[in-house]
């Protein structure tokens, strides 16, 4: 990968490995989770309007064709990934849910490989291999997973996520990156809002409790979506979401940082399986 690609997605990792800690850190002060989504969608939805109104002609030049894609990306990464995951983590264990979550980097394989026409050199092959089995150690403490329902619904979201990925990466030859990331984080979670006010499910009394935070969380998952995406454009769908990974090592860190958690031996030779793997699918 080059230096350009590696820089994008690191600063995307440790975004993204950073809004768990703040989410976490928020439902300990008793805010209800769907509450919390609802609340943190507001902000995020001003960040995606603001950069599509200073970017409103790459948005007309969007073609009929990529604009049904991109609504496609929007429901399935955004609304539904939202809604997967909240069901999810309420059926399954943390642990489970920590690592199914990063099954991304082998479910993206087979999309790149039939819609990108991308395929992986032994070596990041191998790369994969011991970021995978890191990421399992350091996610798991290397304890078995008993499968169950919230699982599987986790590995459908992890699915969903190596589609669209691989999808956006196919629309990027005509479509901006940071459109994309716009129009999904608009887009998607206004429809998530409109799913779940309605029905009663959340209110927007998080953002009067505790606007701050929300604010700085919104900020941080909004930034790794944008970053995410121009690796992809960079690095190709498969690299890239594999890299990605690495967010795994910024989440255990920043939990033990703020949150007081310590790692186990097993755990520490996950994370250096993690850095091995990302530093041998950075080399060229």
């Amino acid at each position: 990968m080059n230096k350009q690609a590696i820089f994008y997605l690191t600063l995307a990792s440790i975004f993204y490995g950073s809004f768990p800690i703040i989410t976490k850190f928020l439902l300990n002060l008793g805010i209800e989770p769907l509450s919390l989504i609802v609340s943190s969608a507001i902000f995020i939805m001003i960040f995606g309007i603001s950069y599509l109104l200073i970017n409103l002609s790459k948005v007309k030049e969007i073609s009929r064709k990529n604009w049904f894609k991109i609504l496609l990306i929007t429901f399935l990464a955004t609304s539904i990934g939202n809604i997967l995951i909240f069901i999810g983590q309420s059926l399954t264990t943390a642990t489970n849910l920590s690592f199914l979550i990063k099954l991304t980097g082998l479910t993206v394989l087979p999309f790149a490989y039939f819609m990108l026409g991308e395929k992986l050199k032994r070596k990041d092959f191998i790369a994969f291999m011991i970021v995978i089995s890191g990421v399992f150690l350091l996610t798991t403490n290397g304890t078995l997973i008993t499968p169950n329902l919230g699982d599987i619904l986790i590995i459908i979201l992890a699915i969903i996520i190596g589609f669209t990925n691989s999808l956006a990466k196919q629309i990027m030859k005509d479509v901006s990156p940071n459109v994309i990331s716009s129009l999904r984080i608009l887009i998607g979670n206004l429809l998530l809002i409109g799913f779940i006010v309605p029905l009663g499910y959340a209110s927007f009394t998080p953002l009067f409790i505790q606007p701050f935070w929300i604010l700085i969380g919104a900020i941080f998952g909004t930034s790794s979506i944008f970053l995410l995406y121009k690796g992809i454009e960079l690095a190709g769908a498969s690299k890239a979401t594999i890299f990605f990974l690495l967010s795994a090592i910024f989440t255990a860190v920043f939990a033990f940082i703020f949150l007081g958690e310590v790692l186990s031996y097993i755990q520490w030779i996950g994370a250096a399986c993690i850095l091995g793997g990302a530093y041998l699918l950075a080399r060229k």
